[in-house]
């Protein structure tokens, strides 16, 4: 377990990663009902569901939680006198190790859709992807110059806030109690649950278990950032480029194939991973 960092008295624990993310919900439902309000007075248009799933209402809404996880992030420690950056693991960083990471998510990536394409086809009503789809049509029907704002806020604002707040703040204080494996675990079942869809949330709390990892294994989070970035722009262009591929996959499946060359390229990433980060290969 990690001992935590010490600072004029101060510690961050466990609990505290659970707070503030009960901190960030509330932030969040807060948010929903002014929404909510201005919808029921009328000043959302005469189509407020239509405003509220724009690509540029989208993108608002990516950078404010963004936003709120980073300001979270960075700003928790320095309340407990601990140096942010360090403690967030904002150190040096092995590109290739990055770049290891990088191409795993993407073996991770094909594993989780046809988890969700079992998971869809064993309880099509609990775990329903009208979620999904409503994320692809947004990135299908946008004008050129909005999909590609919404695919760099979406792709980079996550990448960033998320990964700064789930593997960032919320593991390091699970992990000054926890084993590793309860940390990791404990984290990415809250990005999970941040993305209050059944469905989605629980492919994020798979994505979350490997960045889980490459956050341990790494003791950086700049190869979650970067593989978080990368997962989230190959999922709009595929929103947008190739969406029938997508909905075949929801309605069947992967190829047997296309199961064993991910399987294949998680293993040789997660190999990797713990090659390259032996204390004979680590770059200082």
């Amino acid at each position: 377990m990690d001992d935590g960092i010490e600072g004029k008295g101060h510690r961050i624990r466990w609990w505290h990663g659970l707070v503030f993310f009960v901190a960030v919900m509330a932030v969040h439902g807060v948010l929903l009902v002014v929404i909510t309000l201005l919808g029921v007075y009328g000043l959302l248009g005469d189509n407020p569901t239509e405003l509220l799933f724009s690509p540029l209402a989208v993108s608002a809404q990516v950078l404010f939680t963004c936003c709120v996880l980073t300001g979270f992030a960075l700003g928790l420690p320095r309340a407990f006198r601990v140096a942010a950056l360090p403690w967030l693991k904002l150190g040096q960083v092995n590109l290739k190790v990055v770049g290891v990471a990088v191409i795993g998510i993407v073996g991770v990536g094909l594993l989780i859709d046809e988890v969700i394409f079992l998971m869809h086809t064993v309880a099509p009503e609990v775990f329903n992807s009208r979620g999904l789809e409503v994320f692809n049509r947004i990135f299908t029907a946008s004008p050129l110059p909005m999909f590609a704002l919404l695919t760099v806020i979406i792709s980079i604002g996550p990448g960033i806030g998320e990964e700064l707040f789930f593997r960032g703040f919320v593991f390091r204080a699970f992990h000054t109690s926890w084993s590793s494996p309860v940390a990791i675990f404990g984290s990415a079942l809250l990005f999970g649950v941040m993305h209050m869809d059944l469905l989605q949330g629980f492919g994020a709390f798979l994505i979350g278990i490997y960045l889980g990892f490459v956050a341990l294994r790494t003791g950086s989070i700049w190869p979650c950032m970067a593989a978080h970035a990368a997962n989230n722009f190959l999922c709009a262009l595929f929103a947008r480029f190739d969406a029938d591929a997508i909905g075949q996959i929801w309605r069947t499946g992967h190829s047997p194939l296309m199961i064993v060359i991910a399987l294949a390229l998680c293993v040789a990433c997660v190999y990797g991973l713990v090659w390259l980060t032996k204390p004979a290969h680590k770059e200082s």
